[in-house]
């Protein structure tokens, strides 16, 4: 029943083989006050509640959300969406006589600083709440109990609980993507506007490079965050990947160096699209209150 998706990375099914061994060694990250062009807290946590005029791209270089983070929410506040979105699907498919619905918990994942996230614990992303084993519960359910998919699905869209619970939290079944799509549209063109830059480019190009000699094969440090790895804990080729990983960014003085790149241009996007961001950030806030109101209710 994960209908409100944490606003910070998309996982992509990207496998990296275990085969590849290398000594782990602990490094920190290149990106500090002193290394940096801006003054930069890099332990700041960037999300919805961080005022625009604080934010330098200094504090998002290593983040794998990019600039999704300045509207991301935090572990905290999507645990209270996610309570307020089960609680109305609970009581909704018990009205419709289905008093066994699953009722899922909700553990938000450890916030990090991916820059200085040790090689030891890999690239593993809320695995506290892992994907699909939140899923399959519901699913498996859903499966095994005639009539509930069509109580609970509806017609994909705009009836059954689960639009009921997303109308109650998002104010319409489509409200959360609704409530996101200009400011995707605006992350997008960052994106292709990065992609483009060859500064940038070759800055990942020299890291890519990096990681090939030492047996691993990534485009950008991007990447090996946007990968689906298995198990619940990191193996010893997703230790042996991150600690090159860490290594690499060290040597070529990566996060400092693509903050000299992108910075100002960074600076520019935020003024472009203040707009944009302050509204999707109302929208955010105006979900938090819906789920506050569910979860103060009866």
């Amino acid at each position: 029943m994960r209908t409100a998706p944490l606003v910070a990375l998309v996982v992509l099914a990207v496998s990296c083989g275990d085969d590849h061994q290398i000594a782990a060694s602990p490094v920190t990250s290149a990106v500090t006050a002193e290394s940096a062009p801006h003054s930069v807290d890099v332990g700041a946590a960037v999300d919805h509640s961080m005022p625009l005029e604080h934010l330098v791209y200094g504090m998002i270089v290593d983040d794998p959300a990019g600039v999704g983070a300045v509207v991301r929410i935090s572990p905290g506040d999507y645990s209270v969406l996610f309570d307020a979105d089960s609680k109305v699907g609970v009581e909704c498919m018990h009205r419709a006589g289905f008093d066994s619905f699953p009722i899922e918990v909700y553990t938000p994942s450890e916030v990090y600083n991916a820059a200085s996230r040790p090689a030891s614990e890999g690239y593993h992303v809320g695995q506290a709440n892992p994907v699909g084993e939140q899923t399959s519960v519901v699913d498996k359910w859903l499966q095994q109990t005639k009539g509930a998919a069509n109580a609970w699905g509806g017609d994909g869209v705009s009836t059954g609980c689960l639009a009921e619970a997303a109308t109650a939290v998002y104010g319409s079944p489509t409200g959360l993507l609704d409530g996101l799509a200009d400011f995707n549209l605006a992350r997008n063109g960052w994106i292709n506007a990065v992609a483009e830059n060859p500064d940038a480019i070759a800055l990942d190009s020299q890291w890519s490079a990096c990681m090939k000699a030492t047996g691993f094969s990534a485009a950008d440090p991007t990447e090996p965050w946007r990968s689906t790895w298995p198990g619940d804990s990191p193996a010893a080729g997703e230790v042996a990947m991150r600690a090159a990983d860490l290594e690499c960014r060290s040597d070529l003085g990566y996060s400092a160096r693509m903050t000299q790149i992108l910075g100002v241009k960074f600076d520019d996007w935020k003024r472009e699209h203040a707009a944009v961001v302050v509204s999707t950030r109302a929208s955010i806030a105006t979900w938090l209150a819906n789920a506050a109101d569910i979860a103060g209710g009866p």
